[in-house]
């Protein structure tokens, strides 16, 4: 096992809560190599990673942004009256793009991190928009959702892009979280489990209620190599949208009398083939 796979076995088990994990963790079954503060991570929360273009591992957490190399570890965190650093060291989220760009999910909302030069850029595009999030068109562009509940495709070479309106009034408990391409649709998952869908082809949007588990909030979701859209809940089972017959599931795991409650992370790994959860209290399922 090399050593990113390593670091990215060590960020999973490190998205899980450290207090309520400590129980249930056994160190002595699992051989991956730790990555901690004495090594010069930030801080011990990580709360997301992504490997970019020229395979650094990149690695977000409560009190930083880091770049591992396979053997070292640079930090880079917000500095007071720098507009050319991050808008906060608080981070949620990261995305990287086939350009060195980091889109970063922050404290303080979405920024775009040069990896070549560690400083933030400002395209003009983010002097008229509030992104909130954004995932892969192809090598040269990507999707960005907005605040005003449209989405944008951004030519990620010079940022040049086209905007697709939405005009279907969304719930207040909509609640974006996050967003995937799959086939010729964007989708945009919410904190009520309802799904925004964009046809990329006719560019019309489509709200997809949740009708299994109305009321419930979820906190994350993912997608698996089905094609299906999983959400996860720290109060109840994990569901899944499935895009080919447009109808929601509940997880296999249900039907086979176990309960898969607090899912905080979901993850496919596409390479090994599995879906990886990461959860509170009940360790992390494979």
């Amino acid at each position: 096992m090399d050593t990113i796979r390593k670091i990215t076995l060590f960020i999973l088990f490190s998205l899980l809560n450290a207090e309520v994990c400590h129980a249930f963790f056994n160190p002595e079954k699992v051989y991956v190599k730790n990555i901690s503060l004495e090594n010069g991570l930030s801080q011990c929360v990580v709360t997301d990673l992504v490997i970019d273009s020229k395979g650094f591992l990149w690695i977000g957490t409560f009190d930083g942004l880091n770049r591992f190399d396979g053997s070292n570890l640079t930090v880079f965190k917000h500095i007071p009256n720098d507009e050319h650093s991050l808008p906060s060291s608080k981070i949620f989220k990261l995305f990287a793009d086939q350009q060195g760009h980091l889109w970063v999910r922050t404290a303080n909302g979405l920024c775009i991190f040069d990896t070549r030069t560690g400083k933030i850029i400002t395209p003009d595009f983010l002097k008229k928009n509030t992104p909130i999030w954004v995932c892969k068109n192809d090598d040269k562009s990507v999707w960005v959702y907005t605040k005003s509940k449209s989405l944008m495709l951004i030519n990620t070479s010079d940022f040049s892009n086209q905007v697709f309106e939405n005009k279907i009034q969304l719930p207040e408990s909509f609640g974006e979280m996050d967003l995937y391409i799959l086939n010729s649709s964007v989708y945009i998952t919410s904190a009520s489990g309802d799904i925004l869908q964009f046809d990329t082809k006719n560019h019309q949007y489509i709200l997809i209620k949740n009708n299994l588990t109305p009321g419930t909030f979820y906190d994350n979701s993912g997608i698996d190599k089905y094609g299906n859209v999983y959400l996860g809940s720290q109060q109840a089972d994990m569901i899944f949208y499935n895009t080919k017959d447009g109808k929601y599931y509940s997880s296999a795991y249900y039907s086979q009398n176990i309960k898969l409650l607090s899912v905080k992370s979901i993850k496919y790994d596409a390479t090994n083939n599995i879906l990886l959860l990461g959860t509170y209290g009940q360790g992390l399922f494979i």
